[in-house]
């Protein structure tokens, strides 16, 4: 069993990709979620900014089909400057995580960084993907 979270708009126009999906009714896979701000449809210009939207959104999917960021198993991380993600983003996101969610920094999820040439649009600069758990 499989059940769409929600559709992506930019633009005005619906993308080719979806929020993310439940799936078996206890594993929520959180498709790449950006820093773009979905009230104006612009991205903050520095990473770290753009990480704590990520991660704002991220935490409001994962609340909207009864998990937590706590909840988190599997975390992919995709970047389009590693020099400045270790030396903005990744501080950025430790903050966030300190103060929304510290049973990510105590007890981290599988993790992967990537580096990329470019997202989706240009003045993207973070994406982040989850896998949580839906507790019993």
């Amino acid at each position: 069993m499989r059940k769409s979270i929600g559709k992506v708009y930019h633009a005005g126009g619906r993308m080719p990709w979806g929020e993310g999906a439940v799936a078996r009714g206890t594993f929520v896979f959180l498709s790449g979620t950006t820093g773009r701000d979905p009230e104006t449809d612009l991205c903050p210009p520095s990473m770290g900014e753009q990480t704590l939207m990520c991660w704002d959104r991220i935490k409001e999917s994962l609340e909207k089909v009864g998990t937590s960021c706590k909840n988190i198993v599997q975390r992919v991380t995709y970047v389009t400057d590693m020099d400045e993600w270790f030396s903005h983003g990744l501080l950025f996101q430790n903050r966030w995580m300190a103060k929304n969610c510290p049973e990510l920094l105590d007890d981290e999820p599988g993790s992967a960084l990537i580096g990329v040439t470019r997202l989706a649009l240009r003045e993207m600069k973070v994406e982040i993907m989850v896998v949580a758990v839906i507790p019993e």
